[in-house]
Formats: structure tokens, C-alpha cells, sequence
């Protein structure tokens, strides 16, 4: 599954004046919610693993789970690392086929 890119899911909302949502997910119950939520609203999502949540080894699962919540209910979607805070975090996200990375350098 290929997911859209910040610039794709965001440059409709300049033009039209609206907003898409970012939340963050670490089960099935939490990606359901949010899955659904956008399907009822016929708008796109902004999907994210926080790192914090979700051990970087729980990944390809949490993925596996995304992708078949969002071809379920046929919704465009992002997937993103939030607050990542090392360079293996983000190219790991990278290699797995996230869309983008939220780089946290605060420390």
C-alpha cells in the first residue's frame, strides 16, 4: 500500500479551508477509531506511530494493521513518525514505507 504525503492530504485543505486531523495510534482498537472517523466524514487521515507508544520492533505489525483499516474504508491516508528522536527511528520509518517523520531534536 502506498500512502499519500503530507503535501497531498494537506494542499486540498489550503485551497478549500478546512483541516485533516493527526493522531496517533498504537493498537487496533485506536486505528479502527480513527479509520472509521474519517470514513464518516469522507476525509482523508493523518495516521502516526509514536515511538514513546509503540517499541520500534511493534512496528511492521502496527503497519500491517493501518494499511488493512484504511483499505477497508477506502480513505486516503499519511502515515507518519511522530516525534521521532533518533536517525535509526527515522530511516527504519523510511524503509517500512512511512510518508514522513516528525524529527523531535529538542535534547
Amino acid at each position: 500500500m502506498k500512502y499519500l504525503t503530507l503535501e497531498e492530504i494537506l494542499q486540498p485543505c489550503i485551497r478549500q479551508n478546512w483541516a485533516v486531523g493527526a493522531y496517533d495510534t498504537c493498537n487496533l482498537e485506536i486505528t479502527q477509531a480513527i479509520v472509521d472517523a474519517s470514513a464518516a466524514d469522507q476525509a482523508p487521515a493523518i495516521i502516526m506511530i509514536y515511538p514513546h507508544h509503540t517499541p520500534q520492533a511493534e512496528w511492521p505489525t502496527l503497519l500491517r494493521i493501518i494499511e488493512a483499516e484504511v483499505e477497508r474504508a477506502h480513505i486516503p491516508a499519511a502515515l507518519v513518525l511522530d516525534h521521532a528522536k533518533t536517525l535509526d527511528q527515522v530511516e527504519y520509518a523510511l524503509e517500512l514505507g512511512f510518508s514522513g517523520v516528525m524529527i523531535d531534536a529538542s535534547l
